[in-house]
């Protein structure tokens, strides 16, 4: 999909203005025979009602058919590309795609409220693409990892979240807790860290950070560990007084990441995949 013509997001919003009151049949009727509505043609009216739908808008409650909200479900159903990396390519009014900037003025919302509603829809598709990214590349690195006899490897994330790694790789002595991230952008290595993650590192000698790549059908491409001492210097900071911090963003600067997962030498044969070696 991709943002629709403006005439389609007009007609969208004037489904949803009198749906409510006259119901789609009486609407329709209105859209045909009055001049106040003949800007449009029946076929942009048909096309119109249908994105609607396909939008799930006819079910929403009222207030979610405001033009901010519609303007929202435009960026979302079409997906434009630019959207996976609105955080950094979309930071002022000014900075608004100009296919975005069509649809807003289109329904009638300002460049600052389109801004709010681009972030917010970002920050949706960012939440949803993390958690599937995320549970692919915990599985990569199990399909990769082949131990040595006597480990014992536990995908802890798989029945709770609560241990502040994903991985647990024990040999009855000795450990590896390994909190896995993963993206498909190589060329933008950025986490996300809870706050029990930051505390479990702080407090647990055997967690490790692997950041791993993966490419279009989710297959392992590439794994970095990140520094532990870089991560503690690039929290953020409580603030005195009550402020506390309980997830942050870390973009991974050159130098602050290594191939492969060198945590994991103690238990790993040579059948691993060298890319959780990083003899790759």
């Amino acid at each position: 999909m991709s943002i629709p013509p403006e005439p389609i997001i007009r007609g969208a919003l004037r489904w949803l203005e009198l749906i409510p009151t006259t119901g789609v049949h009486r609407a329709r009727a209105l859209f045909l025979s009055s001049k106040e509505y003949a800007d449009l043609t029946p076929t942009q009216y048909s096309e119109s009602l249908g994105w609607v739908e396909r939008a799930g808008l006819l079910e929403a409650a009222p207030l979610a058919r405001t033009p901010d909200i519609l303007f929202e479900a435009v960026i979302l159903g079409g997906a434009p590309p630019w959207l996976p990396d609105a955080d950094l390519l979309v930071q002022d009014p000014a900075e608004i795609p100009e296919d975005a900037l069509s649809a807003a003025e289109a329904l009638g919302v300002g460049p600052t409220a389109a801004l709010a509603c681009i972030h917010r829809a970002w920050g949706k598709v960012d939440t949803e693409s993390r958690r599937e990214v995320g549970d692919a590349g915990e599985l990569e690195v199990l399909r990769h990892l082949s131990t040595r006899p006597g480990v014992t490897v536990d995908h802890v994330a798989g029945w709770s979240d609560a241990f502040g790694y994903d991985i647990a790789v024990l040999d009855g002595f000795r450990s590896c807790h390994l909190e896995v991230k993963a993206t498909t952008r190589e060329n933008r290595l950025s986490l996300y860290l809870s706050r029990n993650e930051f505390e479990t590192m702080r407090a647990d000698p055997s967690w490790s950070l692997a950041m791993v790549v993966l490419n279009r059908a989710r297959q392992l491409a590439k794994v970095y560990s990140i520094d532990r001492a870089w991560i503690q210097m690039a929290a953020p900071a409580d603030t005195p007084g009550g402020g506390r911090w309980s997830s942050a963003r870390f973009d991974i600067p050159e130098g602050a990441s290594s191939p492969g997962i060198p945590a994991l030498a103690p238990f790993i044969d040579s059948q691993s995949s060298p890319l959780l070696t990083g003899s790759n």
